[in-house]
């Protein structure tokens, strides 16, 4: 299950009063915008990148990506468009 963490930064600085569980309406509207920006991101990014140039990569090609830098740890070759 998610845990989902939303605080004012405006009088809790540290982070130390998770607001979620008291305004999970807000939580559920945030969730949501962030859903459909990432779609749109998705979107543009299939505009941008031609067919031709999306290929999988090898597990030993991503290890080495990985390595110098071009790649996050939590880079995902099986991601379809």
């Amino acid at each position: 299950m998610t845990r989902y963490e939303l605080y004012d930064l405006d009088t809790d600085k540290g982070e130390y009063a998770n607001l979620a569980g008291r305004s999970q309406g807000l939580v559920v509207t945030m969730k949501r915008e962030v859903e459909a920006y990432i779609a749109a991101q998705k979107e543009l990014n299939a505009k941008l990148i031609p067919e031709e140039f999306v290929f999988a990569l090898s597990e030993e090609r991503r290890r080495m990506l990985r390595a110098i830098g071009y790649l996050s740890p939590g880079a995902n070759a099986k991601t379809k468009r």
